[in-house]
């Protein structure tokens, strides 16, 4: 219920930012940069939850501590936010922190340069055409909207598809990186002597 009715304030600040420039709602007479910092405010304090999540998912040891608490105060935190937390077990075994940073580094470093090749060869190349054809759509009475959203999304279509499946082109590669650096930092079929080639 908590939820929805923040989502509810969310929604009608978001909508009175985009209202008149001098309006009263609730009561408050107030200009749009007045509701958008209300929007942008409540905002985060819906993600604090989440931006605590993200931590002790950095640091499982902080994970572990909150689970097993005895503190009534955030027992019942969990189970108004993460009502599901009550049904996981193993809440004592977790991952150490180097292995959580090495696996936090790898996902990092995978989506960034995702993000990276993405904008410079899939989006910034089709920024030109389309800002042309908008152009065109807005300074020449004689255009169709029509036709100028079907020519964008069939300039945008492959560049969208390509968009969404080169993670997994790229997750490939990573993972090759990494299961190299693993084998040879455990020297993975190494052969040591003859005897072990007979073997």
């Amino acid at each position: 219920v908590a939820r929805f009715l923040i989502l509810v304030y969310q929604t009608l600040y978001l909508m009175w930012t985009y209202g008149p420039s001098k309006g009263s709602y609730l009561g408050i007479e107030a200009d749009s940069t007045f509701w958008w910092w209300q929007y942008v405010w409540l905002s985060l304090l819906c993600m604090v939850p989440y931006f605590v999540e993200a931590l002790t998912n950095l640091v499982p040891s902080i994970t572990t501590k909150l689970f097993t608490s005895r503190n009534d105060y955030i027992q019942t935190f969990l189970n108004i936010l993460f009502p599901i937390s009550r049904l996981y077990t193993a809440k004592e075994m977790h991952e150490s922190f180097k292995h959580t940073a090495v696996y936090v580094f790898f996902w990092a470093t995978l989506i960034v340069w995702k993000l990276y090749f993405s904008y410079v060869f899939e989006v910034y190349s089709m920024v030109l055409p389309t800002i042309e054809l908008t152009d065109d759509f807005a300074n020449y009475p004689e255009q169709s909207f029509i036709k100028m959203s079907l020519l964008l999304g069939l300039r945008w279509l492959p560049q969208f598809i390509v968009y969404c499946i080169d993670m997994s082109i790229w997750y490939s590669v990573w993972q090759a990186f990494a299961g190299t650096s693993v084998g040879f930092s455990d020297h993975l079929g190494d052969i040591r002597s003859m005897k072990d080639i007979r073997n």
